[in-house]
């Protein structure tokens, strides 16, 4: 199995801990249907990782538009600027890797530099995931500090 099957396994613990937490508006319900298209499209692709195949090209533009809707989303309810500035920081680390794997799949498809980049950002998108909802981490830690 490809390893990157296993480390996107790790956003259905963000499915199951936004449904859990949130509070259920629709905006979260995106959220969540957006995750899941995500994962879905991901298995799918990284099953057989075939370059500019259809399952290459679907993957590529739900992720983008995920992550583009939870960068929206989380920034719109994160009110403390400790941890926008955190977001922030972890979004970096995103777009880093997100350069890092076009880098290295360019040099040779499927190589190990370009799946470890590309673990790395399965990483980074699991731990931006807990900044997003009001239920999240991102809030339970906003409301703890004073």
């Amino acid at each position: 199995m490809n390893p990157l099957c296993i480390t996107i396994s790790s956003l259905w613990i963000s499915v199951f801990y936004i449904w859990t937490y949130s509070h259920h508006t629709l905006c979260e319900y995106i959220l969540v249907s957006l995750l899941i298209s995500t994962i879905v499209c991901s298995y799918w692709f990284w099953s057989n990782p075939i370059r500019n195949s259809l399952a290459h090209t679907i993957d590529a533009l739900v992720a983008k538009l995920c992550i583009g809707t939870f960068i929206i989303h989380t920034f719109s309810t994160l009110d403390m600027i400790e941890l926008r500035l955190m977001y922030a920081i972890v979004l970096s680390y995103i777009a880093i890797m997100c350069w890092k794997s076009n880098y290295e799949s360019t040099k040779e498809w499927c190589s190990w530099a370009h799946i470890q980049s590309h673990m790395f950002l399965h990483f980074f998108c699991f731990v931006a995931t807990f900044f997003c909802s009001r239920g999240t981490a991102g809030y339970a830690v906003n409301k703890a500090l004073p």
